[in-house]
């Protein structure tokens, strides 16, 4: 525990309606149940710097995919299914993220209908600060909750950056096909062309059975 959540869990506890709230055996329960769902359990540093590994392990400039050559070919497939595979991840996360963001909403407005029937909570002047009362009640909750939400922000931000690469990416495969049929080449340079060689040979013997 850092020394800001410290002191935060000090102010908590010295509060005095938010002390007593949270010293109600149902919404202890019902924080404690939570912290042990399944849905609720996630790292946010780790899924943070997985994040950044995935960004940094898609990053690739197309001038050293050359365009008249088998690597460059082969760079840019390697780099598609780096891509496609990063992708995926991330798919994954912002399912488990939307889930899990789902869920603990649920368990947010059950919580706070609970907290807001209270009569100790009926003598605190505003919404706002019933609201806010309420929310430090379920600090844990909260905090979880707004956790998700901040990681979710990133996956779309990480995920639409990975499709902008794979934009990049089909226009060079694109480009790569103008340049083999600009050129007549029926691949790229380090390659055989099979069709062409079969044809010759097949008319040479022709030629000798003609002879």
């Amino acid at each position: 525990m850092t020394d800001l959540e410290e002191a935060l869990d000090a102010v908590i506890e010295h509060t005095a309606i938010v002390s007593e709230i949270r010293s109600d055996l149902v919404l202890r329960r019902l924080v404690k149940s939570y912290q042990k769902a399944g849905f609720a359990k996630f790292d946010e540093d780790e899924i943070g710097d997985e994040l950044r590994d995935l960004s940094d392990r898609v990053a690739f400039d197309t001038s050293a995919f050359p365009i008249d050559a088998i690597e460059g070919i082969k760079a840019a497939a390697s780099a598609r299914m780096d891509l496609q595979a990063a992708r995926d991840r991330l798919v994954s996360l912002s399912r488990k993220l939307r889930e899990g963001i789902s869920k603990s909403s649920r368990v947010l407005r059950v919580g706070l209908v609970y907290i807001r029937q209270r009569d100790d909570i009926k003598r605190v002047p505003t919404a706002k600060h019933k609201d806010d009362v309420a929310n430090v009640s379920l600090r844990e909750i909260v905090e979880s909750y707004e956790s998700m939400k901040l990681l979710l922000d990133e996956v779309k931000e990480t995920l639409s950056a990975i499709d902008d690469k794979s934009k990049v990416l089909d226009a060079w495969f694109l480009l790569h096909k103008q340049y083999v049929f600009m050129s007549g080449d029926r691949g790229p340079r380090g390659e055989q062309d099979t069709n062409d060689e079969a044809r010759r040979q097949l008319g040479k013997k022709r030629q000798r059975s003609l002879d």
